[in-house]
């Protein structure tokens, strides 16, 4: 039997309710079950210029993509974890994505609602 792995920062129930994800029904689609905060301006902000690099570094092609995680990996050591997870995102069916719309971003429409 493999020896039991010490979770690695950040993946605790505690960790994971800092990291952000989009509250609507096509962000974060291989997070499933996972809870979201509410979000303020600042964190929406913030992840809108996140979209938009992801969009440029995806629009770049796989290589560029590929070193990217590479590096986090081994700088975070967590290669392992990273390539689990583009495996099983590799899974999803692209033709159901692009009919429910998970293939791309919703609109990124910030209104601001006075308190």
């Amino acid at each position: 039997m493999p020896p039991k792995r010490e979770p690695r920062p950040g993946a605790t129930r505690a960790g994971l309710e800092k990291c952000v994800v989009g509250n609507n029904s096509t962000d974060g689609i291989a997070e499933i079950g996972r809870r979201t905060q509410p979000r303020d301006a600042h964190q929406y902000l913030g992840d809108l210029r996140f979209r938009r690099d992801v969009e440029r570094l995806h629009g770049l092609g796989p290589r560029p993509l590929y070193e990217m995680l590479v590096a986090l990996g081994c700088d975070r050591m967590i290669r392992t974890e990273l390539e689990e997870r583009v495996r099983r995102y590799g899974t999803l069916d692209p033709a159901l994505l692009r009919a429910t719309g998970g293939d791309r971003f919703p609109d990124g429409l910030l209104h601001v609602v006075p308190s």
